[in-house]
């Protein structure tokens, strides 16, 4: 989930109608730093299902993302 939306778009992919939802979501890094991550989620929007989600590489290192 998207804590604060930046961008929503409709686009086509294979043939169906998708929402790119691009925003930001409240992490912490290393468990310590409190930080906003940049996220990008693909919503069929159809179904509302979250087909996709594109976080930072460095997410692992992060709680909350």
């Amino acid at each position: 989930k998207i804590d604060k939306v930046t961008k929503i778009e409709l686009v086509a992919e294979n043939g169906r109608a998708l929402y790119s939802i691009s925003g930001t979501k409240k992490a912490r890094l290393f468990f310590i730093f409190s930080i906003n991550a940049k996220v990008k989620q693909n919503v069929n929007a159809e179904t509302g299902e979250i087909i996709s989600t594109d976080k930072p590489w460095w997410s692992i290192f992060a709680s909350g993302i």
